[in-house]
């Protein structure tokens, strides 16, 4: 979606009504997304073999997710590329979520030298 769930309320929702209730809303929003829907997300094929290729290129496989560190563990088991991933970041380690620049900030920090002209960003390739 591009946009982390830290910044939907923002979008959907009135500021007073933000300050009310937000941290009930937001509480929800992770409950039911945890019960309900977590469980039913599949891998799109053929993303282990596409990163195998990439590390047989000799590249470099990082995620920076907007999820939580818990469900981007959860992601990539599903994906079955846990031993693929060099180095991996999530909206645990930010301060503000996607589209904000914060998440690919803390990833490129974590694979220097590697500056963010030689980095190619994906979207959605996992998950």
């Amino acid at each position: 979606m591009g946009k982390g769930g830290d910044q939907l309320m923002p979008s959907c929702l009135a500021p007073d009504l933000i300050e009310q209730k937000g941290p009930e809303i937001e509480y929800f929003r992770v409950d039911l997304f945890k019960r309900k829907y977590l469980p039913r997300a599949r891998a799109f094929p053929g993303v282990r073999e596409l990163f195998e290729r990439l590390r047989a290129e000799g590249q470099s496989v990082v995620l920076a997710s907007s999820a939580k560190a818990d469900e981007l563990e959860h992601y990539k088991s599903l994906a079955g590329i846990t031993n693929l991933i060099d180095a991996a970041t999530s909206s645990d380690a930010v301060e503000r979520s996607k589209p904000y620049p914060d998440i690919f900030r803390a990833v490129l920090e974590r694979i220097r030298p590697i500056r963010p002209e030689q980095a190619v960003v994906g979207r959605g390739l996992a998950l």
